[in-house]
């Protein structure tokens, strides 16, 4: 299976979900300038998206554990 390229440079995130409220999130992001909790609707949106994208692409448990032993052999 073709992967695509990996979002690159999007840095460290949590979404937020807060199941109480229908659709609520919000984005919470730390870097070296300090932490940021965002709930720009938009913002939120494009990071729900490339978190679904991140997992869709990401490698199964048993085949990141085969990749690491093939690497270290």
């Amino acid at each position: 299976m073709a992967r695509s390229a990996p979002a690159v440079g999007v840095g460290a995130f949590i979404l937020l979900v807060f199941p109480q409220a229908e659709d609520a999130m919000a984005l919470y992001t730390e870097g070296r300038a300090g932490a940021a909790h965002i709930e720009d609707p938009e913002k939120v949106r494009e990071a729900k998206l490339v978190f679904d994208r991140l997992q869709t692409e990401a490698l199964t448990p048993s085949a990141a554990t085969a990749l690491v032993t093939s690497s270290l052999a």
